[in-house]
């Protein structure tokens, strides 16, 4: 899932509650990711879990990542794998 321009001032909390809601769905341990300035010299990213991500690290300039149910983190960044295991495996 991802969301692109989460918050603004007039949206302050939508992206709060967004996290909640999918870590209620997902649980707290899905990885969840923050590109904020992408490709741009000012560019910041952030890698966490839904129990421990701020909102605060969003603006309109950021993109919010939110890993599916086989998501994990790994050295430091998101990893999903395909499921062509689960798919073709014996």
């Amino acid at each position: 899932l991802v969301l692109y321009n989460p918050k603004s001032r007039k949206r302050a909390s939508y992206l709060a509650e967004a996290l909640r809601l999918a870590a209620e769905e997902r649980g707290p341990d899905t990885p969840v990711g923050f590109v904020r300035a992408a490709f741009r010299p000012d560019q910041d990213v952030r890698v966490a879990t839904l129990a421990t991500c701020d909102p605060n690290w969003a603006d309109m300039l950021t993109i919010v990542i939110i890993g599916n149910s086989a998501s994990r983190l790994v050295g430091g960044k998101i990893l999903t794998p395909r499921g062509y295991f689960e798919k073709y495996g014996s």
